[in-house]
């Protein structure tokens, strides 16, 4: 089986794991699969404790088969539709909604590669804080040089010294081509450092301290990216 396929296996018996675990049915008290009551097949809460990751068929991996997630978000979705449940209880029309409400949520943030790192770090590290803006150690002075022609071309008021603007303009924008390239080696980074996470076994103990120590690096490389991107962000608004 190929590895993405691996990977989906590995989510879908821990999501059968939490399931087989969760109380009977609010209804009749019926066993709970996928969901829905077995009995009455009734819908049924999403478990608390079912991460994003799991809901999706998916173990806490940075890299994946996207087309397999999408599979599963749409299957789901038309379980938890709330067009299907219009003529049922009010408890199930509530429980549609919220479902649906949380699976929307659930694929919002693991489509996008940034906030599913950061969903990933709250999930391992606890950090609800998300990401930090840090200066990149060896680019401070760069910027801070930056910063002050910016602040330069923002005090200059119209008419007052069109040569200088044009020279501040191209200087800047001769700094913009430098740091894209420095974006797209921390892009490039948050690569190898994502299939690193997804080679390290989530079961094995020993590798326990090596997992933290990556994902701490990886929080660290993306509050650099963080900050790149709004400075990148500030001078194409400027020229």
């Amino acid at each position: 089986m190929s590895r993405g396929g691996e990977v989906i296996s590995e989510a879908v018996r821990s999501e059968d794991s939490l399931l087989s675990t969760a109380p009977g049915c609010w209804d009749c008290l019926g066993k709970v699969e996928k969901f829905f009551c077995t009995r009455c097949g009734k819908i049924q809460p999403i478990p608390s404790l079912l991460d994003y990751f799991s809901l999706l068929g998916m173990a806490r991996k940075l890299q994946f088969d996207s087309q397999k997630v999408e599979n599963q978000f749409h299957a789901l979705s038309r379980k938890f539709h709330p067009d299907f449940y219009q003529g049922k209880s009010p408890k199930e029309q509530e429980l549609s909604l919220e479902n649906a409400s949380a699976l929307n949520q659930a694929y919002r943030t693991l489509r996008d590669p940034i906030s599913k790192i950061e969903y990933l770090f709250q999930l391992e590290l606890g950090d609800a804080e998300g990401i930090r803006c840090q200066v990149p150690p060896d680019l401070l002075e760069e910027v801070l040089d930056l910063h002050s022609k910016l602040e330069e071309i923002h005090h200059l008021k119209k008419g007052d010294d069109p040569s200088e603007e044009k020279k501040i303009k191209t200087y800047l924008g001769a700094e913009l081509i430098v740091l894209q390239g420095r974006f797209q080696k921390i892009e490039d980074q948050i690569q190898e450092l994502s299939v690193k996470w997804d080679h390290i076994p989530a079961k094995d103990q020993a590798k326990s301290v090596e997992r933290k120590n990556l994902l701490l690096e990886l929080r660290n490389v993306l509050s650099q990216r963080t900050y790149l991107s709004n400075v990148i962000e500030d001078i194409k608004r400027t020229i």
